[in-house]
């Protein structure tokens, strides 16, 4: 995490629901290892984090985005 390797903060929480959302667009985590993970780690550990993004990107999803 980002102050503590055992206990997940409010700095965290709070930069997760953030960050997660660039999974929305063409953003390449993979080129951020150490991000990738930390997000996955913040996801698998607390699943209250990927249950309140959920709401948003099932919204997300339902958009009709227009054809470029």
């Amino acid at each position: 995490y980002l102050f503590s390797d055992e206990h997940m903060t409010i700095a965290d929480l709070s930069a997760v629901c953030e960050i997660v959302q660039l999974k929305t667009t063409d953003f390449d985590f993979k080129a951020f290892p150490k991000l990738d993970a930390w997000i996955n780690r913040c996801m698998e550990e607390y699943p209250e984090v990927k249950e309140a993004q959920k709401e948003f990107f099932e919204f997300h999803n339902s958009l009709q985005r227009p054809k470029l």
